[in-house]
């Protein structure tokens, strides 16, 4: 995979280390396909933190990825998570579904996430859905996702 990977703003971009953990900014991957390939880049254990804003495009690719390549999945409130959801309702079983967590910000979605994440695991934010409603856009919920994670303690 890319141990040492820094990334540009918002594509896969390293943000910071804290107990073992890596957080990776990847928001700029507002359609499912550009989160299945993130998925790709990692071999450590993933939290993702998905969801969002629905383009109208098919989520089944994705849910499959994230049913293999993820532990814990936390989902920001918006009409593509609910497809996402109901994607992995119909193939997860209900061991993975209680590994779902729903969050209304970002401080809570990466606060949930740290709380999912153990040493040597990846915590990546990309939510293969647009950003509107919870952001102004993508690049707003990028810096918000790193703001909240220069917070954690």
């Amino acid at each position: 995979a890319l141990p040492q990977l820094k990334g540009v703003a918002h594509r896969l971009e390293f943000v910071r280390e804290l107990n073992g953990i890596k957080f990776y900014n990847d928001t700029a991957a507002t359609i499912p396909d550009a989160a299945v390939s993130a998925l790709g880049a990692f071999e450590r254990p993933i939290v993702l933190i998905a969801g969002g804003t629905d383009k109208n495009l098919d989520f089944t690719e994705f849910a499959k990825e994230i049913l293999e390549k993820t532990k814990n999945l936390v989902l920001l409130k918006g009409n593509a998570t609910e497809k996402l959801l109901d994607k992995l309702k119909k193939s997860a079983g209900e061991e993975f579904l209680k590994n779902i967590e729903m969050a209304g910000s970002m401080d809570e979605a990466v606060s949930v996430a740290m709380a999912k994440a153990e040493k040597e695991d990846i915590i990546l934010l990309s939510p293969g859905a647009a950003s509107f409603g919870l952001f102004a856009n993508e690049f707003d919920r990028g810096d918000k996702f790193r703001d909240a994670v220069k917070k954690l303690k």
